[in-house]
């Protein structure tokens, strides 16, 4: 089962449907708000829910949606928006602005008992699709009332899903208020047939490129390493980088799919990284590495590929003594790494040990020790082989995590190595 978020929003909506809207937006943001302060203080979720229906007149199903949006924030957080906050001090936004970002979200967990969605339920009349919304009313003898906007969704979307949208399956609906209009995001299970693969595809996310390398699981042998190129993705606006973003993750799948592989890949912390250079700060920033795992976690299960996400970490410390030996950049070196580690972690773990040993002791590659071989590279770490000069490249049993790993993967250096470019 994989999660998608169908995209649509509110085409068509009287006036008295909009304020009764709105209504509903202001009343479920306060309680959110509420739920959260009584959070803070200790309250259980039953006595937060009895207080949010008496307080704010919802029913119990929305105030527990407010209590799951807010019970995994951290301590001390503004709704609205920090940043937002200071500009309202400032005087450069006004009490309005700052009051549509503070009330901005209606949300309705999927129920499949009650027919998809009891508050927020999809109905289609006459071949059109509306929102049935359920509104709390001001006046006390009345339980219920209900709006039903019309509602646009992209035609590729009803083609593929429009059978999980009947009723039968639970849906969440999320509605999104910006600049006036209003976007709705249908999130639904979907269910795959994914098979696992004899290999594993591990992927190295950079600001301009993808790297992977494709390792057998049994006899980890390196079948290929490649590079999937997408630098436009640096100077493109939102929708064309989602664009290039979708066809990059598609070609990552045609390629996985041709290989039998299983795809891994890590998460980056990008928000702390700092360089001197200012170039390296902005590429880094910039990187739309959330999304592109965003893309991955979802589309890779639909086209029938098992994704995993894993921590990379430490993988690009093995890379970089790696990639010297091997000829081959530290990218492709780290995807390497990468696959050794969910398939060999003991390896890995010995690997990371010496890597780590050789950096603090500041040993740098012995340059002519030896002669090139192939796609070896030119220089070899005096620490890491006790060769004799003119009798090949053979490693010394025994002497580290490196050596282990050089022999698995020397004699298949010459195998493929695959560039695409995402245009």
């Amino acid at each position: 089962m994989v999660e998608l978020s169908i995209p649509a929003y509110i085409c068509e909506i009287s006036d008295e449907e909009r304020n009764r809207l709105e209504f509903l937006f202001i009343k479920f943001n306060h309680a959110r708000r509420r739920a959260y302060a009584l959070l803070q203080r200790g309250l259980t979720r039953e006595e937060i829910k009895r207080k949010l229906q008496e307080e704010e007149g919802i029913n119990s199903r929305y105030a527990d949606d407010t209590i799951l949006l807010v019970k995994a924030l951290p301590p001390h957080v503004t709704f609205g928006g920090k940043r937002n906050q200071q500009l309202l001090m400032k005087g450069k936004i006004g009490r309005g602005k700052w009051g549509e970002l503070r009330n901005s979200i209606v949300y309705s967990r999927g129920d499949a008992s009650k027919k998809g969605n009891l508050n927020m339920r999809l109905v289609k009349t006459n071949g059109e699709w509306h929102l049935r919304v359920n509104i709390p009313t001001r006046m006390p003898e009345v339980r219920r009332q209900w709006i039903y906007p019309k509602l646009f969704i992209p035609k590729k979307y009803l083609e593929r899903y429009e059978h999980l949208l009947d009723g039968k399956h639970p849906y969440s609906v999320l509605i999104h208020k910006k600049d006036g209009r209003y976007f709705v995001y249908i999130q639904v299970d979907v269910p795959t047939e994914v098979e696992r693969g004899k290999r594993v595809l591990a992927v190295d996310i950079n600001a301009s490129h993808l790297d992977f390398a494709i390792l057998d699981k049994q006899s980890q042998k390196l079948i290929a390493v490649g590079k999937v190129h997408m630098y436009e993705t640096l100077n493109k606006r939102s929708k064309e980088r989602e664009r290039l973003i979708h066809k990059a993750v598609s070609k990552l799948a045609n390629i996985a799919r041709h290989f039998n592989a299983d795809v891994i890949f890590g998460k980056l912390r990008t928000a702390k990284f700092k360089s001197f250079f200012k170039n390296a700060n902005r590429k880094v920033h910039q990187m739309p590495q959330y999304k592109m795992r965003a893309v991955m976690r979802y589309k890779l299960p639909l086209k029938g590929i098992h994704a995993v996400e894993r921590s990379e970490a430490g993988t690009s410390k093995i890379g970089k003594p790696l990639s010297k030996l091997l000829g081959i950049d530290i990218h492709k070196a780290s995807a390497i790494a990468f696959a050794i580690k969910v398939l060999d972690c003991e390896l890995f773990t010995l690997t990371l040990h010496e890597a780590r040993r050789y950096e603090a002791d500041g040993l740098r590659l012995n340059a002519g020790v030896m002669k090139r071989g192939g796609l070896t590279a030119p220089h070899q770490h005096k620490l890491v082989c006790n060769e004799a000069p003119g009798r090949g490249h053979p490693s010394t049993p025994g002497r580290g995590g490196l050596s282990i790993l050089l022999d698995r993967l020397k004699p298949n250096l010459a195998g493929h190595i695959i560039h695409v470019k995402v245009c």
